[in-house]
């Protein structure tokens, strides 16, 4: 059994932001769902925490970066992916092996698999065990995630734009400045409230006199959202994100078993896709996201391979040996 080992080096050209979901029920993860874990321990043995780039992150990426070129090279020729076939590919998710009852057929599955190099790669439902592994990118040193603000601005920053309305719309948006104003001011009163009631709680405190304001204050906020009609996004309240700094290097390791020449070319095409438009990672459209970096390929513990990725071009291939596996 051949084995593929592959270090990979993914650079930050931008910040990268990341954001996990709260699972319903569950506390608000810090850092605004910033994956954050714990490494290494402190001189009083206290755990460490780093920010990190997920591997299912990159994984996903890799898989969509395979699975979009044959998907427009099907459409093309007029015969496009039916929507099982996209989730079977992409997603990994097969409806049918779902369903079966009686048990796995292997002939079958070596015949899919033999069939497909996508699902016979990263596998899909059940039966179709992935052979790639792909492990969480991590800096050399210990680095939480910083917050950035975002600036967003009301018409009248653009000097003239309000007295190019009609009297009516510049009534209505001196209207909307106002409340939004007003909004601002309450919704930090409801949070700083919400605060005071959940500290009176945990001391065992009585809360009832600002449970009362907390009704009234929140009361006056919805007045005022309404006050605002349609337009309900505030330019006062203004959201922030978390991200890893630029020009830091991320690291780890990607495996393959029972590896395949035709991986190296599967990977190759994915890379390629990634390399095309390099950005992982959310807040994309406010400088946030782009990567570039290089994957080293040993099979068997050969050197066979470098691929560098990124700068919105082609991957730039450098053999080292000659790929001789079946």
């Amino acid at each position: 059994m051949s084995i593929a080992v592959i270090d990979a080096t993914i650079t930050t050209v931008g910040p990268l932001s990341i954001s996990m979901p709260t699972p319903e029920g569950m506390r608000e993860r810090p850092y605004n769902g910033f994956p954050v874990m714990g490494r290494g321990v402190n001189s009083e043995g206290e755990v460490q925490q780093t920010g990190y780039l997920p591997a299912s992150t990159v994984r996903g990426a890799l898989r969509r970066g395979a699975v979009v070129p044959q998907m427009r090279a099907a459409a093309q020729k007029g015969k496009p992916f039916s929507l099982p076939q996209v989730y079977d590919r992409m997603i990994g998710q097969n409806a049918e092996s779902e369903k079966q009852s009686d048990g796995i057929d292997l002939i079958a599955i070596k015949k899919a698999r033999e069939d497909d190099p996508i699902i016979d790669l990263f596998g899909s439902g059940i039966g179709y065990k992935s052979r790639i592994r792909v492990g969480h990118f991590l800096p050399d040193f210990n680095i939480l995630p910083s917050r950035f603000q975002l600036v967003k601005k009301d018409l009248h920053a653009t000097e003239g734009t309000v007295d190019l309305l009609s009297n009516e719309d510049q009534e209505a948006y001196l209207a909307r400045s106002i409340a939004n104003s007003k909004r601002a001011d309450e919704t930090q009163v409801v949070s700083g409230l919400k605060r005071k009631i959940q500290t009176a709680k945990k001391k065992g405190e009585d809360f009832a006199e600002l449970e009362k304001a907390l009704d009234v204050a929140e009361k006056e906020l919805a007045k005022y959202e309404d006050a605002m009609g349609d337009m309900k996004v505030s330019s006062k309240n203004l959201p922030s994100y978390y991200a890893l700094p630029a020009g830091l290097e991320l690291t780890s390791r990607i495996v393959i078993e029972h590896y395949r020449q035709r991986d190296i070319e599967l990977l190759r095409e994915a890379m390629n896709s990634i390399s095309k438009f390099p950005f992982l990672g959310a807040q994309s459209a406010r400088g946030c996201g782009e990567i570039k970096g290089k994957l080293e390929i040993k099979v068997d513990d050969v050197l066979i391979e470098i691929i560098e990725f990124g700068d919105f071009s082609p991957i730039k291939i450098v053999q080292i040996t000659p790929n001789e596996v079946a």
